[in-house]
């Protein structure tokens, strides 16, 4: 049987009562019921207001139409069936009203179906139906099923009542089409939120602004956040070491715009106040006009930490070994200590030009390769320099706390302005040079120029 939708109070005038129909399923669709009961609301509006004593839902089933046919909440006119009725048959059936309907993709309407040369509908006639309406229902582009309006007489449906029912099936169409985009994204987001947290690294999710959309539990435990502490708060203004904000929003803003990973490292601020270093990964991913930024992070602090020891034992080595060579020069007198003692190797500068910068590796921050061509200028006398002034050059690893990039001469600046991303995010920081070491570069021996970061400087 046939469900109702309450049309308002009856009145005389039939257009009236027709527009009532229509904003009464029109808040019935708001309610977002499910699609297979909106249907019903639907066909059951539509016999209501046209006063046919039969209706009939249709729903495509792979290449199979099943239509279901029942009467009104009322005592059953003579012939008309008490129980609904299911009908199966393919959706390229010419022996099917609704099936020619979602065929030909238009209203199908017979006066009466037994003189109907377009089909032939046994079905419908073993019911006792001579008047019929068929409205096809399209969602997505796609075959979705069909509404059907019914009479035991002959009957000529008037323009009026054809256009009414087409109304409620555009009506149910976008809803259904607005039901099933729904139930996609939740279904979606659910299978999202599932793999997010079956992962071991960290993930986060960005809007184009930088502001913090999700985090998984691997994030949440590292941070001692919870998402919702965070979401809709820029990551650099939570989630950041402060003296590394800026740098790091001088990365984002340059690496959203690009389809490939952009990896680097820094110190994540958790909520009790610890550090945590962490390699970063982050990627632009676009849906249309839609654009999230993902971030993706291994914690290196283990690893920081196993380094920051390894060079104090390595210290430690250097002081013991030179401690016993002074020994041992002692104890073997005067001839020993006339012979030159040998010079390590890393002491040693290889170029003249290179004596006053040369030396160790002096960065704290852990480095990542930086593949990839920047601009820099030098400065003179604290002078900020023009555009024109900067020339690219081929960078070598980067971290928040300097850069380095190869030269094909010995610097002769002390200062410059690096600029970091592409246009137009560029951002502009002053550093010093504090390392040059002649190096190996696809064949050739080129200078690698090691810079500290000072501050972020507008250009």
């Amino acid at each position: 049987m046939l469900g109702k939708v309450d049309a308002g109070p009856p009145t005389a005038d039939p257009r009236a009562r027709r527009q009532q129909a229509l904003v009464a399923f029109g808040r019935r669709t708001n309610a977002q019921p499910p699609w297979d009961v909106l249907m019903q609301d639907a066909v059951a509006l539509v016999v209501e207001i046209l006063g046919a004593e039969l209706g009939g839902v249709g729903v495509v089933e792979g290449e199979t139409l099943a239509m279901t046919i029942g009467g009104r909440r009322r005592p059953a006119a003579a012939g008309t069936p008490a129980v609904a009725q299911v009908h199966r048959c393919p959706v390229a059936d010419t022996n099917s009203m609704a099936a020619y309907a979602l065929r030909t993709g238009t209203l199908a309407v017979s006066a009466d179906i037994c003189t109907d040369r377009r089909f032939r509908d046994s079905f419908l006639e073993k019911l006792g139906i001579a008047g019929a309406m068929a409205v096809p229902l399209h969602v997505g582009g796609r075959p979705f099923g069909a509404l059907g309006v019914y009479a035991t007489a002959r009957r000529e449906f008037t323009f009026d009542d054809v256009a009414f029912a087409e109304t409620i099936v555009h009506l149910l169409s976008a809803s259904i089409a607005r039901i099933r985009v729904e139930q996609k994204l939740e279904q979606t987001s659910a299978i999202q939120s599932g793999v997010l947290e079956m992962l071991d690294v960290m993930v986060m999710m960005l809007d184009l602004d930088g502001r913090i959309v999700e985090m998984n539990r691997a994030c949440e435990q590292l941070t001692q956040y919870r998402a919702d502490e965070v979401r809709n708060k820029p990551l650099w203004s939570v989630l950041s070491a402060p003296e590394e904000a800026n740098l790091l929003e001088a990365i984002f803003r340059g690496a959203r715009a690009d389809q490939t990973p952009n990896e680097f490292d820094g110190y994540v601020l958790a909520k009790d106040g610890t550090r945590r270093r962490v390699a970063w990964s982050l990627k632009a991913l676009c849906t249309g006009e839609v654009q999230t930024i993902l971030m993706t992070g291994t914690d290196q602090t283990a690893n920081v930490q196993t380094k920051a020891e390894l060079e104090k034992v390595k210290a430690l080595a250097e002081q013991t070994t030179a401690t016993l060579t002074q020994l041992c020069t002692r104890l073997a007198g005067p001839s020993a200590a006339s012979d030159p003692a040998p010079v390590p190797l890393e002491t040693a500068p290889a170029d003249p030009v290179l004596s006053a910068n040369s030396g160790a590796e002096r960065r704290r921050s852990f480095r990542r390769a930086y593949r990839y061509r920047q601009a820099v200028a030098p400065m003179a006398g604290g002078v900020v320099p023009a555009r024109r002034e900067f020339f690219e050059v081929d960078c070598w690893d980067i971290s928040l706390g300097g850069i380095a990039f190869f030269l094909d001469r010995p610097p002769d600046f002390q200062t410059l302005v690096v600029s970091l991303g592409r246009p137009p995010a560029l951002n502009y920081f002053t550093a010093q040079v504090v390392r040059v070491a002649r190096m190996e570069q696809h064949g050739r021996m080129r200078y690698l120029v090691g810079c500290r970061f000072l501050e972020r400087v507008q250009c």
